[in-house]
């Protein structure tokens, strides 16, 4: 690594923190993982691996409303120990020198991620080095769970004009949606995912969504994790949930200790009144075994016309 490449970063790094009024420590956090996706999409690994979760914002949005410390896999293969250690080992591998990032796996920490569960993963947690500071780098690997449809490939927007950017598979929107969707359903009362709620919530405001897609992932998710549909309604598409006070600190907490852009509603029934609007005629159309036609417009609410892509961000 050139130590004037590293120093060249940090200046433009923390230029860019000082204009936008964010923490500087988070794009640090921001930049490693953005290098660490860059090396996984330029290596040999690149086809086992889908990138979801949170950093998958900065792919649909210029300007994500939420910041991530972490990276989130959907990967096929071995998943024991040593299999992720070698993975990450080979990602780490793959050079970028103007980039300035080193990786540091003398202490690599490799731990089961919810081992109970049918759809378990690893946890890996090392160092990444921008000159002298240091950063920690999580990668969690998440094993067993499939996406119906076909990943997208998509290249990633960088924090430093000029460096060679992430290209690799991601998720769907639909298919982030609906896995969110299923959680919720899945967890009820014990929800303590408030981001799932925010992001879809977000989601949903900001892109269109056309009925047939987004029907055939939620129903493609919940058959892939043998979730049945019953004729209650669940709590998430009701109004007691969101009335509940254990789930409005919940949220009022997650509100609190955010790194946000732009901040979720402050009444949790505001959004609550989206995902019903939203997500409610998805699990009716399910339910009936008829279609959804029509399209959800950004910001809603669903409407029979076909929309222009283009329209409300979607392009």
């Amino acid at each position: 690594m050139s130590p004037d490449a590293a120093a060249s970063v940090r200046t433009r790094l923390l230029r860019r923190a000082k204009a936008s009024g964010e923490s500087f420590e988070l794009f640090l956090v921001r930049y490693a993982c953005e290098r660490f996706l860059y090396r996984l999409g330029a290596s040999p690994l690149a086809d086992r691996c889908l990138l979801k979760g949170a950093s998958l914002l900065a792919v649909w949005m210029q300007d994500p409303y939420r910041a991530t410390r972490d990276v989130d896999l959907l990967a096929s293969g071995a998943s024991d120990e040593a299999a992720i250690r070698e993975t990450i080992e080979t990602i780490c591998r793959v050079p970028c020198v103007e980039d300035g990032i080193t990786f540091d796996l003398d202490r690599l920490a490799i731990s089961p991620i919810r081992p109970e569960e049918k759809y378990s993963g690893q946890r890996a947690v090392f160092t990444a080095h921008l000159g002298k500071a240091r950063i920690r780098m999580q990668v969690d690997f998440g094993f067993g769970d499939a996406v119906a449809s076909r990943p997208e490939a998509s290249e990633l927007p960088t924090l430093v004009e000029g460096l060679p950017a992430p290209s690799l598979r991601v998720y769907p929107r639909e298919v982030s949606i609906a896995e969110k969707f299923e959680a919720m359903v899945t967890l009820g009362r014990r929800n303590s995912r408030m981001k799932d709620f925010h992001d879809v919530w977000a989601l949903s405001q900001a892109f269109a969504f056309e009925g047939p897609r987004i029907r055939r992932a939620v129903a493609d998710c919940f058959e892939r994790r043998e979730t049945p549909w019953t004729p209650e309604l669940p709590d998430v598409l009701g109004t007691a949930f969101y009335e509940d006070d254990a789930v409005q600190a919940r949220w009022a907490g997650y509100r609190r200790a955010g790194d946000f852009r732009e901040p979720p509603p402050e009444a949790l029934g505001t959004v609550g009144e989206r995902i019903r609007s939203f997500l409610g005629p998805v699990r009716e159309a399910i339910l009936a075994g008829g279609p959804l036609d029509g399209v959800w417009p950004a910001g809603g609410p669903w409407r029979a016309e076909p929309q222009a892509r283009g329209e409300g961000r979607d392009d």
